[in-house]
């Protein structure tokens, strides 16, 4: 007994001194001090930023230095530890200083950066101070664009205790183990892993280093994302090993080494976009005599992809034109301060439409969100601010630099990701500078990670000489100009890359509405929503009749805060999304796009907000991808469409009558099996004097 006694002790001690010794991720949303000019105090919790209500509403939004502070107690769990502070968003620089002295200054907004603070802390209580400054900086890009910026620690700020013998944390904010894949076909894939071991001690230290690949154990299903279209269960496999990569090391005192093993993975089940996202998990552990040291884990995807200009894009050697959206990450009264609860619906909503690609407009996002994408299958255009202006400072190109190294690193294990942006509609202008900047930033992708391509998306034609290995234009036919996308195409499609249309759509407010609707004044205060869908409709056939175009993005899925702005319905605003600021409405257009692009039967009737209408007729469109649809007026047919006579599910009845006063409007959706499905709308004919 004494002996099961003693037995039971040991491995209790072992179990806490490993435990003791592992990496612990401390949460510091909470409780911070805020203060800007001189402004009285207040207590707030991250995320956070300044500008959530004068950043969407017209007038000039606060630009300036935001300070937070917290006070750090310390805990007994940090004794001969390395202590790290962690961000993972301010807003556009920020200087942490612990107890009055400072621990750095990142700069660029939308990347995560990390501190070493272990010198700097006391026994008792210690004072973290944030400066987050959003003001105008020659040298940070964005120096302007389309779009609030918002100010502020506007995502999770985490404490990281590690032991002294950890994997680098001080490599660009990056996790510090490196998955890339190589020769990846259906046969066999290869697998390098590589992670930096650092020694901070003063001794040398001899550890075991240990990389194990499994197959994956669970989906972690997102409840609001509603059932995906691959079976969950089918992209789990037990969690079986498949290769285990070892290594003994003895690293010299404030020294580091790298680990770098390759293996090979026989018939690997492939990262297969929506219908089969199947990731591996890799964990990497640093041990000494059996005990953990560090131990981080990742996923990885393998897949292989290639572009051609008259085929398009390919994913695992089979043709997958890429048809997504643009998204901002800013909404109603929160700017961009969001918590994956509003990450996890914007995802919901841009999955829920059907897009298979999504471009991160137009700077890096929440890491949340790439791992959404790569969970369920959505392919990545991941970008730099680098838009529209060249900063004048000497140190401009080296912080533009910094911040795509920081993006490749930080998210560079994501099967998701396939694209590099460099840059979004940079001025004409700027050509002298911007080309060899431009091809700096081409060069060092292709450094950081040449298993990936890059691209960037230009407004003017000059542009089609920066260097990158695709091209994409942001293009607005029928919005800024007269013209329509099948004539802008074929003009647009001389160049010596591969083309895609990275930004199209129109403005278009929920309260505006006509009938027959005409070419709005883009900056004007009159959009309505009928003619925001008449844009895509026009726009989405030219895309469907255009198989060359590699990828295609509409801008955008939500309405975003561009403060700048003065039009449509509300200042402040840029109304081009298909879905509004606060999420709560899906717009006409959202519905075009679910019924190409969503398997699921769509029957919806457009033009519901119109509810008053002044004409003896009027046209009636239906979005659907049913075999055939009928449309009743007042319970009377107006005959049935079949889905062969119409382009992209646009099915539309002209020159219907109505009844003075209340009208209703139904259509029924049919399939060749005879399942039905209907969509029944209420309009008022008023008699106009």
């Amino acid at each position: 007994m004494k002996k099961n006694l003693a037995t039971i002790l040991l491995v209790l001690c072992l179990s806490i001194a490993a435990f003791a010794r592992e990496r612990t991720k401390i949460n510091l949303n909470g409780n911070w001090l805020f203060q800007i000019a001189d402004d009285d105090r207040q207590t707030v919790n991250l995320p956070h930023t300044w500008n959530a209500l004068d950043g969407q509403d017209g007038n000039d939004y606060l630009r300036a230095v935001g300070v937070y502070r917290k006070t750090l107690a310390w805990d007994d769990r940090f004794e001969g530890k390395r202590i790290y502070i962690e961000f993972l968003g301010a807003n556009m620089q920020a200087t942490c200083l612990v107890n009055g002295k400072s621990a750095g200054t990142h700069k660029g907004g939308y990347t995560a950066f990390r501190f070493d603070i272990t010198d700097l802390l006391q026994r008792g209580d210690n004072t973290v101070e944030v400066q987050v400054d959003n003001r105008y900086s020659e040298e940070i890009a964005p120096l302007s664009a389309d779009f609030t910026f918002f100010g502020g620690l506007y995502r999770a700020v985490h404490l990281i205790v590690v032991d002294p013998v950890h994997v680098d944390l001080l490599d660009s904010g990056a996790n510090g183990l490196y998955l890339t894949t190589t020769d990846v076909s259906e046969k066999s894939a290869g697998l390098e892993i590589r992670a930096t071991i650092v020694n901070t001690s003063d001794r040398p230290a001899t550890v075991g280093l240990q990389a194990v690949v499994s197959s994956p154990t669970a989906f972690d299903a997102v409840r609001s994302t509603g059932q995906p279209v691959f079976g969950a269960a089918d992209v789990t496999s037990g969690g079986k090993p498949i290769a285990t990569l070892t290594e003994k090391v003895t690293i010299p005192a404030n020294s580091a080494y790298t680990f770098k093993k390759q293996t090979t993975v026989d018939s690997p089940r492939l990262w297969n976009g929506k219908a089969d996202p199947y990731r591996y998990r890799v964990d990497f552990t640093v041990s000494d005599n059996g005990m953990t040291l560090d131990e981080i884990s990742d996923h990885v995807g393998f897949r292989y992809f290639s572009v051609t200009k008259d085929g398009g894009f390919f994913l695992n050697g089979t043709s997958y034109p890429l048809r997504g959206v643009n998204r901002h990450q800013d909404r109603k009264d929160r700017g961009n301060a969001l918590t994956e609860k509003e990450q996890n619906e914007d995802f919901a909503l841009i999955y829920e439409m059907g897009a298979n690609a999504v471009r991160l407009a137009h700077y890096p996002h929440d890491p949340y969100f790439y791992d959404l994408c790569d969970r369920y299958g959505l392919v990545v255009w991941a970008e730099i601010p680098f838009v529209n202006n060249v900063g004048k400072a000497a140190t401009f190109a080296d912080v533009t630099k910094q911040q795509l190294s920081e993006l490749i690193r930080q998210q560079y294990n994501r099967p998701s990701i396939v694209f590099w942006g460099l840059e979004n509609e940079v001025a004409e202008k700027y050509d002298s500078v911007a080309r060899p900047l431009i091809a700096a930033l081409n060069e060092l992708a292709h450094k950081e990670d040449p298993t990936r391509l890059t691209t960037q998306a230009i407004n003017h034609d000059t542009g089609e000489g920066w260097a990158s290995d695709l091209i994409a234009r942001n293009h607005y036919p029928g919005w800024y100009s007269d013209n329509t996308m099948w004539q802008s195409l074929p003009r647009f499609n001389t160049v010596d890359r591969p083309l895609g249309i990275s930004e199209y759509g129109a403005g278009g407010s929920i309260n505006h509405h006509e009938t027959t609707p005409k070419r709005p004044k883009h900056n004007g205060e009159w959009h309505p929503e009928e003619y925001q869908s008449f844009v895509h409709e026009q726009d989405l056939i030219a895309i469907s009749q255009s198989p060359y175009l590699w990828g295609t993005f509409l801008w955008n899925m939500f309405d975003f805060a561009a403060d700048n702005r003065h039009e449509g319905d509300r200042a402040g605003m840029n109304d081009k999304g298909l879905v509004t600021y606060d999420r709560k409405v899906k717009k006409d257009s959202y519905f075009l796009y679910k019924a190409n692009w969503n398997v699921e039967p769509v029957v919806y009737i457009a033009g519901r907000r119109h509810t008053e209408r002044k004409e003896a007729t009027t046209s009636v469109t239906v979005y659907s991808n049913c075999d055939r649809v009928e449309l009743f007026i007042n319970g009377v047919s107006q005959g049935t469409i079949g889905r062969q006579d119409v382009l992209c599910g646009i099915f539309r009845w002209e020159s219907v009558a109505l009844n003075p006063g209340e009208n209703s409007i139904s259509a029924k959706g049919r399939n060749a099996s005879g399942a039905e499905w209907n969509d029944d709308i209420q309009v008022l004919q008023v008699i106009s004097d």
